[in-house]
């Protein structure tokens, strides 16, 4: 039933209610052939698990863990790999732009351990000016650009320190 505005967008409760009642059906015709998929499902997770040891060791994990930093972030940031590694789509979102999966993973591929340390500079400085709204996405765009970035940005802060070490002397 149609509301009196006269537009074919505005339905009664009742229709809504049908319609919530075909997604719960659609939800339960899943979890049937979820169960029937246990085997992949299985098989799903063991790649997941392996992956995390793959990238756990691609970025010196425990190192990190041992030199204090963040357990959380760090947990963060190996499951927005694992994410973009096992990804089953041709593109995603990185940089803020619609990207092609290999490219990100290509990139994500390059980190090591010194791009996640310049992660974390790059979280704590943009949080020191500015709340970060969507967390997961600035971490995917900083690992993304991790490999590009870091060595330009440390080699402006050097300048930047020794441009005004020089003029304070004067």
């Amino acid at each position: 039933m149609k509301n009196k505005i006269g537009s074919s967008y505005y339905i009664n409760k009742t229709e809504r209610n049908n319609i919530n009642q075909s997604i719960k059906e659609g939800i339960v015709t899943k979890t049937t052939s979820a169960l029937s998929a246990l085997p992949d499902k299985k098989m799903d997770e063991i790649d997941y698990l392996s992956t995390v040891e793959k990238v756990k060791s691609q970025i010196s994990y425990d190192e990190l863990i041992a030199e204090g930093k963040g357990k959380s972030t760090l947990d963060l940031i190996v499951s927005l790999i694992v994410d973009v590694y096992l990804r089953n789509c041709e593109s995603i979102y990185a940089n803020g732009m619609l990207m092609p999966v290999e490219r990100v993973v290509r990139e994500f591929e390059k980190i090591e351990y010194e791009h996640i340390l310049y992660v974390f500079e790059c979280v704590e400085s943009a949080s020191a000016k500015h709340e970060i709204i969507n967390i997961r996405n600035y971490l995917q765009t900083c690992i993304f650009n991790a490999p590009h970035t870091m060595d330009i940005f440390y080699d402006t802060q050097v300048n930047y320190d020794m441009h005004n070490k020089f003029h304070k002397k004067e």
